[in-house]
């Protein structure tokens, strides 16, 4: 049996008028933990014709059509309506469905109003799915020709968390029954630090060169982080396995020193897993990020085993008082130089008694810059155990949020490499 080709149909005006759809990575992570991949990806707005259209064109090239949105009681929500047209099976009024409807509400102390009626409105060959936190059933029609095999259609209702339950517990195994001998797929992801997007690809392309059959690819570059992506296909679980070990290794052996992670660990967990494996504590010193390094750090669970406490200076007097940087550091070098960002870094180290200390100064722009000091500029000093101290002088390119987000991942990574140095005893690269 070939890929089972999956359409994910998104219905919703408001998703092609700026409103984020947060459905596509949450839909597509659900079914790849059942074996399955999204194959297309269509959003339509709340429009008859095209929600009809949609349905048509996408049956005709997938196995699965799974469509959000569009199931509630007022008159944009059109998608039942569509599909009946669509697949020419007309819609009926279940009155078991809409008593169902009415107890919810009763529940709430609400009132049903005779436009919920409309939920109630079910394709006559459809099975429903119970709707646990909202009013509008889920509906699923398996459409079946002769000499076809069938090919299955699941309309889910538009809020996250409606359909994320119906999804994971009735659509994934709904479509498992239907394709119970489908090859074994999976995904590893893995994230880089410190290196371009341009740089990675190069280096993975020539992985994926050499790969051969059942894997795939995919590099995503975002904000001072590069992610590659790799799916992979196999006869079964066992051979999968092998087939994504295979491309770790790879990519371990070309882009290892700018591997942090992987599958949902980040750089800054990464950085406290080795924190707490090396049994070591970590204070901070910000100016221009403003306490997002300290922010992203304590978003990770535990992170109180090693990490006691940071400083936002943002004024030249706050890092005179606070961090006892020196009144002619700042006088003839400025709050933005390597000086100051070695004096900030010390000063946190003294004031919180930890074994490191991570500094970073700079200028975000658009403001403060210069022909000596463009916007962008950053200076990321770390304290060691033995009172060294190194820095790292960048120019980041990008608006103020950008600057302050590549800052504060220069910062982690600057860290981790540190650590990761002590662990295995290899000399210290240069700093830039």
């Amino acid at each position: 049996m070939g890929e089972v080709k999956i359409t994910l149909l998104c219905v919703g005006t408001e998703l092609l008028r700026g409103q984020l759809n947060t459905h596509v990575p949450h839909i597509a992570e659900a079914l790849e933990s059942g074996g399955f991949f999204l194959s297309d990806q269509v959003t339509v707005p709340d429009r008859l014709p095209q929600i009809r259209g949609a349905f048509k064109a996408s049956l005709k090239i997938s196995d699965v059509v799974i469509s959000t949105g569009g199931l509630g009681p007022t008159f944009d929500d059109l998608t039942a309506e569509a599909l009946s047209q669509a697949l020419r099976i007309p819609l009926r009024f279940r009155p078991g469905e809409y008593r169902k409807i009415r107890a919810k509400f009763r529940r709430y102390r609400l009132r049903a109003g005779p436009e919920n009626k409309k939920e109630a409105r079910i394709l006559k060959t459809a099975r429903v799915f119970d709707n646990k936190r909202g009013s509008a059933p889920a509906q699923f029609v398996q459409i079946k020709s002769p000499g076809v095999p069938a090919k299955l259609v699941f309309l889910l209702p538009g809020p996250l968390r409606e359909l994320a339950p119906i999804l994971e517990n009735q659509v994934v195994a709904a479509i498992r029954r239907r394709y119970p001998a489908g090859r074994a797929r999976g995904k590893k992801v893995f994230h880089l630090a410190g290196v371009t997007e341009s740089a990675a690809g190069e280096k993975l392309a020539k992985i994926a060169a050499a790969a051969g059959d059942g894997l795939e690819f995919t590099i995503l570059g975002s904000i001072a982080k590069v992610d590659i992506h790799v799916f992979a296909q196999a006869p079964d679980r066992r051979r999968l396995r092998r087939r994504l070990m295979r491309a770790q290794r790879a990519i371990a052996k070309s882009l290892g020193s700018y591997l942090v992670a992987q599958g949902p660990k980040t750089l800054e967990s990464a950085v406290g897993a080795l924190l707490r494996k090396r049994g070591a504590s970590l204070s901070a010193a910000e100016s221009c990020t403003g306490g997002l390094f300290t922010d992203r750090l304590t978003d990770v669970p535990g992170s109180s085993k090693y990490f006691l406490g940071s400083v936002v200076a943002y004024s030249n007097e706050a890092k005179r008082r606070e961090l006892r940087v020196r009144a002619a550091t700042l006088a003839r070098h400025g709050a933005v130089s390597r000086r100051c960002a070695a004096e900030m870094a010390r000063g946190a180290q003294r004031a919180f008694g930890t074994d490191y200390a991570v500094a970073i100064t700079g200028i975000a722009g658009p403001g403060g810059a210069s022909s000596r000091k463009p916007a962008g500029l950053a200076y990321v000093a770390l304290s060691r155990p033995n009172g060294t101290v190194c820095v790292q002088k960048s120019v980041f390119p990008g608006e103020r949020r950008v600057v302050k987000e590549r800052a504060v991942s220069a910062a982690f990574n600057l860290l981790r490499r540190e650590l990761l140095r002590r662990e295995h005893g290899a000399p210290r690269r240069p700093e830039s």
